[in-house]
C-alpha cells in the first residue's frame, strides 16, 4: 500500500511508497516543492513559507500545474503552528479528508479544529511519532518556537525534513541522531538564519559538516546571504531549491538526482528569473519566459554599464528558456543581466566571487 504523507513547514506535503523495510528500499522517493519563497518551475507562484510532497504537492494552484493532487493525502505532518505553515491546511486537505494529522503539544486549540474540520484526524502529541517504517517525526523539540521535523531512513544515511528550525538546525539535528544513532545523508528545509551573521553561519556550517551532513538544501527562511554561504560550502552537494523542484532520492540514496517536473504549459507573462546559482563561479543559469513570439534580447552588462555579453538577440516562439552563461573570462564583481522582450524589459543584479 503507498502513503501520502505530508509535513507542512508552510504545508510540506510528502507521498511515500509502499516501505517494506526500516529503511527505504526497491523504490525510490521523490520530494517535490510545492510552496517556497523562490520558483524553480514557471507554472507556479512563490510565497512566503515552505511546503512539499514526498512523492511529490502550492497549495493548490502549484499542484494543478504540476498535475499532482493533495486530496490523497492520508499522513500529514505540520511543523510548527505559525499561519504561514498551517493557512494552508483546510484547502490542501478538502472537506472531507480521510487524512490523519500529526501536531505538537504546543500547538493551539484553534489550530487542532480547524484540522478536524476537514474531516482529518488529529493526533496530538510531543514524543517521536512512528509514520511507517523508516519514517519518523522528531517529536517536538524545544526552542524560541516548539517545532518537529521529519526523519526520512536509507540505506546510506537520514534524510531530514524541516519546517523552519526555530529551536536551531544543530539543535534539531543532534536530537535526530539521538534517536537514530546513525549518520545523517541529507537535510532539507528552511534554516531561520536570515538575521545571522557571516561567521555565525559558516559557524552554523562547520557544526554540520563535523556531524557529517553530506548534502543540504535550504531555502525559505535561511536567508539568501546564508544560502549563498551554504551553497559554497557545500558545492556540487548543494541541492537547489524552489517551487516545483522534484529531488529523487535512490533507494540507496548515493545520489540526490535533481529534475523539473516536466510540464506543457504556455507561460502567463514575460518573467525574467533571478539567475542561480547566486552568487556564482564561474557559470550560472539564467531563465526566462515569454507568452508570445517576440524579438529576444539577453545581454550581461558590468557595473559601470559596459555590455560584456550577448546571450541571445533573435525571434523566439512563446516558451520558457535556459541560458547559460561562463564568466570565466571576467573579473569577480556584479553584473547585470537585462531581458528585453517585446514591451517588456528586467533586469537582475548578478554576483560573481572567485
Amino acid at each position: 500500500m503507498k502513503h501520502t504523507l505530508s509535513i507542512i513547514v508552510l504545508v510540506l506535503l510528502l507521498v511515500g511508497f509502499a516501505f517494506p523495510d526500516s529503511v527505504i528500499a526497491g523504490d525510490h522517493v521523490t520530494i517535490t516543492i510545492l510552496y517556497d519563497n523562490t520558483i524553480f518551475n514557471k507554472a507556479t507562484t512563490a510565497d512566503w513559507g515552505f511546503s512539499c510532497l514526498i512523492e511529490g504537492f502550492d497549495i493548490l494552484a502549484n499542484a494543478a500545474a504540476l498535475g499532482l493532487s493533495t486530496k490523497s493525502a492520508n499522513l500529514v505532518v505540520v511543523s510548527h503552528d505559525h499561519s504561514d505553515h498551517t493557512g494552508g491546511l483546510s484547502a490542501a486537505l478538502g472537506s472531507a479528508s480521510t487524512a490523519t494529522a500529526f501536531i505538537c503539544n504546543s500547538f493551539s486549540t484553534l489550530t487542532e479544529r480547524t484540522i478536524k474540520l476537514t474531516g482529518a484526524t488529529v493526533v496530538r502529541d510531543s514524543a517521536p511519532a512512528h509514520l511507517l517504517p523508516g519514517v519518523q517525526t522528531t517529536g517536538e523539540v524545544s526552542g524560541a518556537v516548539n517545532e518537529q521535523s521529519l526523519i526520512i531512513s536509507a540505506d546510506s544515511g537520514l534524510v531530514v525534513i524541516m519546517g523552519c528550525s526555530h529551536p536551531g538546525v544543530t539543535n534539531i539535528l543532534q536530537r535526530v541522531q539521538q534517536l537514530m544513532n546513525r549518520k545523517i545523508y541529507l537535510v532539507l528545509g528552511g534554516f531561520h538564519w536570515l538575521d545571522y551573521t557571516d561567521l555565525q553561519v559558516n559557524g552554523l556550517i562547520k557544526e554540520m559538516k563535523d556531524m557529517g551532513i553530506r548534502k543540504c538544501g535550504a531555502t525559505h527562511c535561511t536567508g539568501d546571504a546564508a544560502i549563498a554561504l551554504l551553497r559554497k560550502a557545500f558545492g556540487s552537494d548543494f541541492v537547489e531549491m524552489g517551487v516545483g523542484r522534484v529531488i529523487t532520492l535512490s533507494s540507496s540514496f548515493v545520489d540526490v538526482k535533481q529534475e523539473n517536473r516536466t510540464h506543457s504549459i504556455t507561460p502567463q507573462a514575460y518573467c525574467l528569473d533571478q539567475n542561480y546559482p547566486n552568487p556564482f563561479n564561474p557559470s550560472t543559469t539564467i531563465e526566462y519566459a515569454i507568452p508570445l513570439q517576440s524579438q529576444v534580447m539577453v545581454k550581461i552588462v558590468d557595473l559601470l554599464g559596459r555590455e560584456v555579453a550577448t546571450l541571445v538577440n533573435q525571434k523566439k516562439d512563446a516558451g520558457t528558456y535556459s541560458l547559460q552563461w561562463d564568466a570565466s573570462t571576467m573579473p569577480s564583481g556584479i553584473y547585470f543581466c537585462s531581458l528585453t522582450a517585446g514591451p517588456f524589459q528586467k533586469t537582475k543584479r548578478m554576483i560573481l566571487l572567485k
